[in-house]
């Protein structure tokens, strides 16, 4: 037994020396760990900046070597008329390989950066501080060695915001790594990165005068990107969000180099409905408001657009649901099931505006006021909507027995048929005082086969067959 406790001793003593020699080794090439780094940034950074303190230290995240970085900036060289960093942080943490440092090479196992900020843009007249990168030199171009070599595959975001605003174009898109992990991937023309954790977005703004979308939205995210540098391409491979209710797929590709491109994917097999229209626009909220649906919805929103001042992105959007309580407008359906699509851009040769809008219900059906009712219908032009609709219902007629006096009359059999089609102003058709359109409508009522008795006289009348035509003004019937 103390042999076995000698051993342990030795095992200790041996760890600790080795531990005691490796830090020793670390503070020895403190200095020329500093310098490599300012000498990586030096030669990266076309500009200005400035780390506040190392600290290092074997306990942080042994086996590796924690390096400490606090108080970081970076600066484009036109910081002193614009007064924005490109990159800050309280703290970054860099942890490196123990081994390699041995030999002089400094091999970062991971960057953690804590309380931090990125901000890019480009200002009204051009300028961008993206220039606070110096351009690669090419293959052939005699370049110095570096004292260490510099490489890692793993990046921690911890209260790290980032924001891009081009006033030229007139958009911005800003979000908030609340605690995101980044494993990384280069190739030869590309960086991977995937993310995963909670974050907040502060919007994505394609269009100021429509709002933002995820405005103020706190998500968990697993992203999928690649970004190519040679062609300012970031592409967002197949990723999602969970919401509180909800999990939302997305994917899409940006061109960054002029003239400038986008088209996002955004979709969802179960989206809360009343969750999913807060994640738009300012504008498309007040145009699906309108609407309200109780179940989940599948649902698929497209936007296609350009990094072009004045530029309005084209959005196309489809939704299903089925068996769901729903509201219309003004008009409340029962147990609906529904495929409709809304765009923007009905009109290529028009601009992508609320004129150039439609929602298109492409079957409907449903149970209003009782009945079950088959729709068919168009919104065109959402600033004055005009609505055109193709309606049909079937239904037993002893429905109506429920809004009548069956003491006096009592329906026992028989089918209601009837068919309405309108075209005309949308207000028009929903204002249940009107009894004169200026739109055109024109339709069919029906009964078939119907029967009923007239109680205070005992009599009952059978076969009853009737059929009401009508247009506008004129009603033509027929028993």
């Amino acid at each position: 037994m103390k042999r076995l406790f000698k051993w342990i001793g030795f095992t200790l003593l041996g760890l600790l020396l080795l531990l005691a020699t490796v830090l020793g080794v670390a503070y020895y090439y403190k200095s020329e760990i500093v310098a490599a780094v300012k000498q990586e940034l030096k030669e990266s950074v076309n500009g200005d900046f400035s780390i506040g303190d190392v600290s290092l230290s074997l306990w942080d995240d042994f086996p590796t070597l924690s390096i400490t970085l606090r108080d970081i900036y970076i600066r484009g060289p036109q910081y002193n008329t614009y007064k924005t960093d490109f990159f800050s942080a309280k703290k970054v943490f860099v942890n490196v390989q123990l081994a390699p440092l041995l030999r002089k090479n400094l091999v970062v196992q991971s960057i953690h950066v804590t309380h931090g900020a990125i901000q890019v843009f480009r200002t009204i007249s051009g300028y961008t501080n993206l220039d606070v990168f110096k351009k690669q030199e090419s293959q052939d171009t005699a370049k110095v060695e570096n004292p260490v070599l510099v490489f890692f595959k793993k990046v921690q975001f911890e209260d790290v915001k980032f924001s891009y605003r081009d006033s030229l174009k007139r958009k911005s898109f800003g979000f908030h790594f609340l605690k995101v992990e980044s494993n990384n991937t280069q190739t030869d023309s590309s960086g991977l990165y995937a993310l995963n954790g909670p974050m907040k977005f502060d919007g994505l703004e394609f269009n100021p005068d429509n709002g933002s979308f995820l405005k103020e939205k706190t998500v968990k995210v697993q992203f999928n990107l690649e970004f190519k540098p040679k062609t300012q391409n970031l592409v967002i491979h197949p990723s999602w969000m969970a919401f509180s209710k909800s999990k939302v797929d997305f994917s899409g590709d940006f061109y960054f180099a002029p003239p400038g491109k986008f088209v996002l994917k955004v979709g969802s097999a179960k989206l809360d409905y009343k969750e999913g229209i807060s994640l738009l626009t300012r504008a498309l909220q007040g145009k699906l408001e309108k609407f309200k649906i109780e179940k989940p919805v599948n649902v698929v929103t497209t936007v296609h657009g350009q990094f072009a001042p004045g530029s309005l992105p084209d959005v196309d959007l489809t939704f299903q649901f089925s068996k769901s309580k729903a509201k219309v407008y003004q008009i409340e359906v029962e147990q609906v099931t529904l495929d409709g699509l809304f765009s923007n851009h009905v009109d290529s040769t028009r601009v992508s505006d609320d004129h150039n809008s439609t929602i298109r219900l492409k079957s409907f059906e449903g149970i209003f006021q009782g009945l079950p009712t088959k729709l068919t219908a168009t919104i065109r032009d959402l600033k004055d909507p005009i609505l055109d609709l193709q309606s049909d219902i079937e239904a037993d007629l002893r429905y109506f027995n429920t809004g009548m006096d069956t003491n006096t009359l009592q329906i026992s059999r028989g089918k209601f048929i009837s068919h309405v089609a309108y075209s005309g102003k949308l207000n028009e058709y929903l204002d249940s005082t009107k009894t004169k359109f200026s739109g055109k409508v024109a339709g069919t009522v029906a009964i078939q086969n119907g029967a009923f008795r007239y109680m205070p006289r005992n009599q009952r009348y059978e076969n009853i067959q009737v059929r009401v035509d009508f247009v506008q003004d004129q009603c033509e019937g027929r028993s």
